[in-house]
């Protein structure tokens, strides 16, 4: 309501109205606040707008941290409360407590800080720096900082060569896991943690594997056929437990009467080519044959007393079917494992 003049209106003594009002404070000091703003009281039809501007200054009593109004009254605090990185690498910061705004410096300059991101970038010099932290108090804090080398990568094996179907396992020393890697073409082959499954065709594949601090390491890979063996036998009656590289009980004592009918051959070398039906993705069908493979290959060398690379696995999925995969019959056949062997001259 609004109190009327009663000279120019006898018959009113209050109207309704409306009162506008839009200003802005600031911080000083510790405890001193400035104000402004104006207000605006819309009135009936007949009656002038009355406007008003305000200005003015407070100051807040305090007697205790728990008593002052003002929260940025706080203490500062940076996070994390100390940086350690590898040249070029990236830390967010996060303040917290003091009164804004705040002012941002390094004691040293050996990396950059992005103000507007809060983010500190390592350079290339290694060493000490220091971020230092300043309110609208003069109140500080810092977080010491030390860069370190960006130390370099290495994958072996650097240079191999498999068989269509077999496996490359890498390890990769240096950088920082975890560790992401891709093929160059994209589609020669598969690689998930570091292991590598050749294709069913030959060729030369790179691998690429990055870091978490972009490093790069690069390894070469000569696929190559299979060599026409001097003999060659499907293991027969072999099974899986259903989705696994685990042979059942029965399977097992099938591979021991296959392995005595070949016990009398001065052996050099064999290769396990493992087989499945179509059921599931290509990559997945693969993996799982070599895995296969690789599970008759162990059982092997053992018999045989043979070395690891005497015994070999390659896995072919659904890529060389001996019977249809429209049947359970015929799915059952695709699923084998054969063997090839090469003799002593």
């Amino acid at each position: 309501s609004y109190a009327v003049n009663k000279d120019k209106h006898p018959d009113q003594t209050y109207v309704s109205s409306v009162e506008v009002l839009a200003g802005a404070k600031r911080r000083l000091a510790r405890n001193f606040w400035g104000h402004f703003g104006a207000t605006a009281e819309v009135l009936p039809k007949g009656l002038a707008p009355d406007f008003r501007i305000y200005a003015g200054l407070n100051y807040f009593f305090g007697f205790g941290p728990e008593s002052n109004i003002n929260s940025s009254a706080s203490t500062l605090e940076v996070f994390p409360r100390e940086i350690n990185l590898a040249q070029q690498e990236k830390q967010t910061v996060t303040v917290t407590g003091g009164a804004k705004p705040y002012s941002y410096e390094l004691s040293k300059n050996m990396g950059r800080f992005d103000q507007d991101i809060l983010e500190y970038t390592a350079g290339n010099q290694m060493g000490n720096d220091e971020l230092i932290v300043s309110d609208a108090d003069g109140a500080t804090a810092s977080v010491p900082i030390t860069i370190r080398d960006k130390s370099s990568m290495g994958v072996t094996p650097s240079d191999s060569t498999v068989y269509t179907g077999g496996v490359v396992q890498y390890s990769v020393s240096g950088g920082r896991a975890p560790y992401r890697a891709s093929l160059s073409p994209a589609n020669f082959g598969s690689i998930s943690n570091l292991r590598y499954i050749a294709p069913t065709r030959d060729g030369v594949v790179e691998i690429i594997i990055r870091d978490q601090l972009g490093q790069t390491a690069r390894a070469r890979v000569h696929v190559v056929p299979i060599p026409k063996a001097a003999r060659e036998i499907e293991l027969k009656n072999l099974n899986f437990d259903f989705d696994t590289d685990r042979l059942t009980k029965a399977s097992e004592i099938e591979l021991d009467r296959n392995i005595a009918a070949i016990s009398d051959v001065k052996i050099n070398k064999m290769i396990v080519v493992g087989h499945t039906d179509s059921k599931g993705s290509d990559i997945y069908n693969q993996n799982l044959s070599q895995k296969r493979a690789e599970t008759v290959a162990k059982i092997l060398r053992n018999r045989f007393n043979l070395r690891t690379d005497q015994v070999e696995a390659v896995g072919y999925g659904e890529a060389q079917p001996i019977a249809t995969n429209e049947t359970e019959l015929g799915r059952l056949k695709n699923r084998r494992c054969e063997l090839k062997m090469y003799y002593d001259n």
